[in-house]
């Protein structure tokens, strides 16, 4: 079973593998043969500042004992990463129409009225046109369907931050060097940011009335115009039927509920703000190939990727030590006791 290797950021501020012999040779040149000491060398004194000589940026007055090497290191804000649920399509409502239900049928309708007539002079008619509804007027549901309109919306997938990277400045270039301070300078990470088109409501579904007018049949109908005379003769009326369409049950509208398209993203943000401490290193005397070895053993248990272990301190090891020492809010880019505490590799 394979296990992913977390990988440091690129725009991560560490000190070249060049300037890190440099740097912890001149603070230990005058220590060359004591031997590091426990973490209890971190606490800060109750003594004065006078007493005991240096007093760091914000931090509180620390012990410093012959034989100690020292870096001024910077702490990064922690990354963290959230998902973040992004509405692409507002929830609507859809109109479904339900069309008329009709019932047809038969309609008795008096074409010829019955009369008397004579066996002498016949009955005389005369044509009669009427007009019979065979379907009353009703009325039908139009669907109007609904406008949409697509935009872009920005989503910001990481925020802006603040970096600090080694620079010259505040006259720490004067001491060349003869000086073991380092000066840093911060530098702002524009946010990264994801154009999403969405497509919103304008306008919702609805309906309009349309009125379908009534059917009617033209009926030819003879009625008496002069009646028979002498001898009467009875008739009967003519009856005709006619199919009509009987209203059952008027139109309908279903309305069915769509709900929200969402989108999820993952974005990254970042806690706390980057600092500059005073931190208790490792001195190049000190630092052994078991030592090494031990820390990228470590470093590979807990899922970090420090290469081949070799006990060799190559460009993968400080990398995986120094993701190691961002993400656990640990001073980065010296091999302190401090992260050798948290690997509890220390005695």
């Amino acid at each position: 079973m394979t296990t992913s290797k977390r990988q440091p950021e690129k725009n991560a501020v560490q000190p070249s593998a060049a300037e890190q012999p440099q740097q912890r040779s001149e603070t230990t040149k005058a220590n060359a043969k004591s031997k590091p000491t426990s973490s209890s060398a971190q606490k800060a004194v109750t003594s004065s500042p006078a007493e005991n000589g240096l007093q760091t940026m914000g931090e509180p007055v620390m012990d410093i004992q012959p034989g100690q090497c020292w870096v001024y290191a910077q702490i990064h804000p922690r990354s963290v990463h959230d998902n973040l649920e992004v509405k692409v399509r507002d929830s609507e409502v859809r109109l479904e129409v339900t069309p008329a239900e009709f019932r047809r049928g038969l309609k008795k309708v008096v074409t010829k009225q019955g009369t008397k007539t004579y066996r002498v002079k016949p009955a005389t008619y005369k044509e009669v046109v009427e007009e019979v509804e065979v379907k009353p007027e009703t009325t039908r549901l139009v669907v109007e369907p609904a406008v949409y309109e697509e935009v872009e919306e920005e989503v910001v997938l990481e925020e802006a931050r603040t970096e600090l990277e080694p620079c010259r400045t505040s006259g720490a270039a004067a001491y060349a060097r003869a000086s073991s301070a380092f000066g840093f300078c911060a530098k702002e990470i524009p946010a990264k940011t994801k154009t999403v088109r969405v497509t919103k409501l304008v306008k919702p579904e609805t309906t309009r009335t349309e009125v379908i007018p009534a059917e009617y049949k033209t009926v030819t109908r003879w009625v008496v115009d002069e009646p028979a005379e002498v001898i009467p003769v009875a008739m009967q009326d003519e009856i005709d039927a006619l199919e009509i369409a009987e209203l059952v049950k008027p139109a309908e509208t279903v309305q069915q509920e769509v709900p929200a398209e969402m989108l999820s993203m993952n974005v990254k943000r970042y806690e706390g703000k980057p600092k500059i401490v005073a931190r208790q290193a490792v001195c190049d005397r000190n630092l052994t190939s078991d030592m090494v070895l031990k820390m990228q053993q470590r470093l590979e248990n807990q899922g970090y990727a420090p290469g081949v272990q070799d006990g060799l301190l190559g460009p993968a090891t400080l990398d995986a030590l120094t993701l190691y020492q961002r993400e656990n809010g640990l001073a980065s880019g010296a091999i302190t006791i401090e992260t050798l505490e948290h690997l509890e590799l220390m005695e």
